[in-house]
């Protein structure tokens, strides 16, 4: 088998979701984010061929972002 069945077991067992409130504000390195696209581009897409994009938000712009998706979270949560 060209792959370790008992190492890719343990990673789809152990894989858990972050939620924010375990959110830090450690800083993520480049290389890493980088890595885990160049990843993400092989997902499958049920067959269809399309070429992923990535944006990637740091520092000012981040925090812009953070801002603005707050308030259409605000906006869109609120009783009418």
């Amino acid at each position: 088998m060209k792959y370790n069945l008992s190492e890719i077991t343990e990673v789809i067992r152990e894989r858990r979701s972050v939620h924010p409130e375990s959110y830090s504000s450690r800083k993520v390195h480049s290389e890493i984010i980088e890595d885990v696209l160049n990843n993400a581009i092989w997902a499958p897409t049920h067959g269809m061929v399309q070429p992923w994009r990535f944006k990637v938000y740091t520092g000012e712009a981040l925090k812009q972002l953070g801002g603005e998706l707050e308030k259409i979270y605000k906006s869109a949560s609120s009783p009418s």
